[in-house]
């Protein structure tokens, strides 16, 4: 794993590596789903999909997450979709963060599927001293990345482990 994170602009930049022991479909079909946001990010509490279950350019995600013990609503839109290579999201206006662009990289490895992801943001003034200061905020989503990979990839490997193991009863042993 490997953590990358620039805070000397307005705009902070965060960047987390992982290897996966899972095909980068496997590791796809997770990121992907907007029913699975809920399970792969501790942080999200609800995430509600519009249109229902879609993956493409303009899906909206409606989100209850939160940050510090305080609940935050915030959009996201869809605005790359590459099927097992990228997703890429943007905060719509009106949430905790004046911009929020974060991607996911899927690339094949020797191992399985190297998963990054990127995230710029900018908190938006209005939650700046009224709920959260700045370094709490840049805290949690650095924080809040390294959890979430560490998620997708657990739960990758086992659903890959799962599907290509031979159930005992059907071994020849």
């Amino acid at each position: 794993m490997s953590l990358e994170v620039w805070t000397d602009t307005p705009t902070s930049t965060a960047e987390q590596t992982v290897e996966i022991a899972a095909p980068p479909e496997t590791v796809w079909d997770m990121v992907a789903d907007p029913s699975m946001v809920p399970k792969l990010y501790h942080n999200v509490i609800s995430c509600v999909s519009a249109p229902p279950g879609a993956v493409e350019v303009g899906t909206r995600l409606d989100m209850t997450t939160e940050i510090d013990g305080r609940r935050v609503q915030q959009s996201l839109e869809l605005i790359e979709v590459v099927q097992n290579r990228r997703l890429s999201t943007k905060q719509l206006a009106g949430g905790l963060f004046k911009t929020y662009l974060s991607r996911f990289i899927l690339e094949p490895s020797k191992k399985g599927t190297r998963l990054t992801q990127k995230v710029e943001f900018e908190v938006a003034a209005g939650y700046l001293g009224k709920m959260l200061s700045a370094p709490v905020v840049n805290t949690s989503v650095r924080k809040s990345i390294l959890e979430n990979l560490t998620t997708v990839k657990e739960l990758a490997e086992l659903k890959e482990l799962f599907s290509t193991s031979v159930p005992r009863w059907q071994s020849s042993g």
